[in-house]
């Protein structure tokens, strides 16, 4: 087991992710059994996706029969948490190539066009509130992302229905 928690207090240094005991323990089940197995995937997965990964996806990895269905809103979450630990780390005067490496492609989607402002006003005490607001678009992006309508502005319904019947009146004279 200590093998793959040094590796763990590695890949969490090079990332830029702050490593503690709650978080080994965490992390401990991915190792439990094939101890040298769980340090490949941990390193593998971490140089392929360019963060740490979560336990459910090193678990997926190494034991693909037992998959563990990591949900749009955990994975948004991880994402808002990369964000967050970038803007401490990185800073405002980051490259994008920075960036999009600690955050993701989808992290990057949710800060485009806004890092400078949001390291420039984000303070710890509204670290909440910041989290829900990154979370909440990166999970929107992904459903938009599984539904292939990323490139689509999203429809309101109602919306239609309300400049349809104000169109109507207007031809009516009223």
């Amino acid at each position: 087991m200590e093998k793959f928690l040094e590796t763990l207090e590695a890949v969490c240094l090079a990332y830029g992710k702050p490593y503690s005991e709650a978080l080994a323990w965490v992390y401990m089940r991915c190792a439990k059994g094939d101890e040298l197995r769980a340090v490949e995937t941990l390193n593998a997965l971490a140089f392929e996706l360019g963060r740490l990964p979560s336990p459910a996806e090193i678990m997926n990895k190494m034991h693909p029969e037992r998959s563990v269905n990591i949900t749009d809103r955990q994975t948004a979450s991880l994402v808002a948490q990369n964000i967050i630990n970038a803007v401490g780390r990185l800073g405002a005067n980051a490259k994008p190539d920075q960036i999009k490496a600690m955050i993701g492609e989808v992290g990057w989607e949710v800060v485009k066009n806004q890092w400078v402002n949001i390291c420039s006003n984000m303070q710890a005490s509204d670290e909440k509130i910041w989290f829900a607001q990154f979370r909440d678009q990166a999970e929107a992006l992904l459903t938009r992302a599984k539904a292939n309508k990323l490139n689509e502005l999203p429809t309101f319904s109602k919306a239609n229905e309300i400049i349809n019947q104000l169109a109507e009146s207007k031809k009516l004279g009223r």
